[in-house]
This record gives structure tokens, C-alpha cells and sequence, in this order.
């Protein structure tokens, strides 16, 4: 029966976000729950009669311990994780600070000279007359 009351809402749904821009929620904001184990599933509301607001209310509490011992449970692997992560970073920022610059070339050296501040010089100087050319 209550599948027959939110399947056209679900289908309806769908239909009116079924797009093709590929975007995909895990969010929802309807929770369904199995009230064939509840103590009067026939009641018309179903928390119109207080034990089955009881049993909801318990049955609640035993999903949120749940949810919190699995929570516990992970709790040394994302330890263990973050740890390894630590370590991880330390060894590529070493790894980084191990690397050696590059070593600046030498110097042209001919008769003596040092041609290197020459050449630069020369080359600036060409870079300026041509710029000033195409400029003008």
C-alpha cells in the first residue's frame, strides 16, 4: 500500500530532474522506514497511537548507535591513514629540498675576457633598437 502512495511521487520526480547534464545527488530529504515490524502498522496516521512513536523512537536510537560504533570502528584506520599521509608529505618536501638548482652556465671566457655581460648587453641593446623600430 505505501508502495503504491510514493512510487507516482518518486516517478514524478524523476521525471522532472532526469536531465542529461550529469549531475548526481546521494542527498535526500525523504526517509522511508519498514513499519511492518512496528507494533500497529495498521494505525491511520501511523503515530497516531504512541507505541508506535515509541518503537520509532527506539528504533532511531538503535540506528544512531549503530552509526556511531561504525564511526568508532574506523576511527584507527583514518588514524592510521592520517599518519601515513604525514609521513608521505615529510618525504616529498625532503625529497624536494634534496633536488639541486641548476647550475648557472659559465662564463665565456676568451683571452682573459669575461664575454658573458658583454653578450647581454649587446643582445639588450639589439632587443631595445628593434622594439623602438617596430614601434615607430
Amino acid at each position: 500500500m505505501l508502495e503504491g502512495l510514493i512510487i507516482p511521487w518518486i516517478e514524478n520526480f524523476e521525471a522532472q530532474s532526469g536531465s542529461a547534464d550529469g549531475k548526481e545527488t546521494t542527498d535526500t530529504i525523504l526517509v522511508v522506514f519498514n513499519i511492518t515490524s512496528s507494533p500497529n502498522p495498521n494505525a491511520r496516521p501511523f503515530y497516531s497511537d504512541p507505541v508506535n512513536e515509541q518503537w520509532k523512537a527506539a528504533t532511531r536510537a538503535e540506528q544512531k548507535a549503530e552509526a556511531r560504533a561504525s564511526t568508532s570502528k574506523r576511527a584507527p584506520s583514518l588514524a592510521a591513514l592520517s599518519t601515513q599521509m604525514t609521513s608521505g608529505f615529510s618525504e616529498v618536501v625532503s625529497a624536494i629540498r634534496s633536488i639541486t638548482p641548476p647550475t648557472p652556465s659559465p662564463a665565456i671566457q676568451m683571452g682573459g675576457i669575461n664575454w658573458t655581460p658583454i653578450v647581454q648587453g649587446l643582445v639588450s641593446g639589439l632587443r631595445c633598437i628593434i622594439t623602438f623600430k617596430t614601434e615607430g
